[in-house]
């Protein structure tokens, strides 16, 4: 008899949400009512499994995909073009490489039938697909950690790890759930006074040296990667706090004024050479900007036909003077003062160590457009950029998300 494992199950663990387990009742007409418990919910999938073979791999299948969504720490590499990145594209080549490397389950799932891990990830499946955003190699790796609780109750889990190659894009992408307290696994038993710690971020590194080292691949490193992701969330947040079109009119109804008192003070006032012209131009056009947008009567304007605004952005400068600016009550910082108190810095460097964004729900039915949004962190990290998922959101929104750095 099938059951779903208690990684999976447990409500406390999150990797599959009340909303997920009712939406796979609905659509697979499993019941007619979805009103009921987790526990419920759970035991009502687990009975559909096993009234049929097919039913089993649909739930085995539904299972890889959703562990996938929601909560999750991702880190973003760059791939160095070498022969080996470009034999990606070949089906056959791939297929020979990772034979050898997966599991030997009689099903390539996650919870497939005669499952066993230990303390090294094995490569449960892989698959391959071309989507808008080309090639991509997706693996799914699993291993099992020891877990301490808040209780102090040890257990050990499952740990699922999800590799995506975007072969065509260059860049490899790795991600599991973020815990905290977990440990190597010992298959004797765990032990917390000899047990070895681990963490979230090591085991998605080893995970992605994993597989680098499986295909040859090469990845790039250090300043460089570093600066082009600082540079690609800057470009993101550009795109997110451009001027609204009211305030940009209300500012261009103010032209003569600006070019008067802008000549006033280089002339008059501070006796200043023509060169200061567009710096204090940029400063009375800043400071007209920052008092329009921070007493805007509807700060809708600032998230209206966005997909994203910041909350939180960190930054530094070529003199490393470090900024990090914040909004209260999540309100958008493109309405709060601290943010054109140091826009110039920001507009100077061009680059952002880190942003936390409300990124934009896309529609998960045609024709229904939804305006919820999620939060999520984006951090520019040496030779990686990380993006940190507090809060269960589908597939197609973290890759929203991972490609509005990526492609920006």
């Amino acid at each position: 008899m099938f059951s779903i494992p208690s990684t999976f199950k447990n409500d406390n663990q999150d990797y599959i949400v009340v909303n997920e387990l009712r939406q796979f009742i609905k659509e697979n007409n499993v019941c007619k009512s979805v009103s009921k418990t987790r526990n419920e919910l759970v035991e009502m999938v687990e009975n559909y499994a096993n009234t049929s073979i097919d039913n089993k791999q649909k739930v085995l299948n539904w299972i890889d995909s959703v562990t996938k969504e929601g909560i999750k720490d991702v880190y973003v590499n760059e791939l160095s073009p070498t022969k080996s990145l470009d034999d990606l594209g070949k089906d056959n080549y791939i297929e020979n490489i990772i034979e050898p490397y997966l599991v030997g389950l009689n099903t390539r799932n996650i919870c497939g039938n005669g499952m066993y891990y230990g303390k090294t990830s094995r490569i449960v499946k892989y698959e391959i697909h071309q989507t808008i955003r080309g090639r991509t190699i997706s693996f799914i790796l699993c291993k099992m950690i020891n877990l301490e609780t808040r209780n102090n109750v040890q257990t050990s889990q499952l740990y699922p790890i999800f590799v995506d190659i975007y072969a065509d894009k260059k860049y490899i992408s790795v991600r599991a759930k973020s815990k905290s307290d977990i440990f190597e696994y010992d298959e004797n038993g765990f032990n917390r006074s000899t047990a070895k710690k681990t963490t979230t971020e090591r085991e998605i590194k080893k995970a992605m040296e994993f597989i680098i080292g499986v295909f040859q691949l090469e990845v790039n490193k250090g300043g460089i990667v570093n600066n082009k992701f600082k540079k690609r969330l800057y470009s993101l947040l550009e795109i997110c706090t451009k001027t609204p079109q009211e305030i940009q009119d209300k500012i261009l109804g103010n032209k003569q004024f600006i070019d008067d008192t802008t000549n006033e003070i280089i002339k008059n006032i501070c006796s200043l050479q023509g060169k200061y012209e567009d710096d204090v131009k940029y400063d009375i056009m800043n400071t007209i900007e920052k008092y329009f947008s921070i007493t805007w009567p509807d700060k809708n304007i600032f998230t209206l036909d966005r997909e994203a605004y910041p909350l939180k952005i960190k930054a530094t400068d070529e003199e490393e003077s470090k900024l990090e600016q914040t909004a209260a009550l999540e309100d958008p910082l493109q309405s709060k003062a601290i943010f054109f108190d140091n826009k110039k810095m920001l507009q100077k460097s061009k680059k952002c160590d880190g942003l936390v964004f409300k990124f934009k729900k896309l529609p998960e039915v045609k024709g229904i457009k939804r305006v919820e949004y999620f939060k999520v962190a984006l951090m520019a990290k040496k030779s990686y950029c990380h993006f940190k998922f507090s809060e269960f959101v589908k597939e197609s929104d973290i890759d929203n998300v991972i490609f509005s750095v990526l492609e920006p």
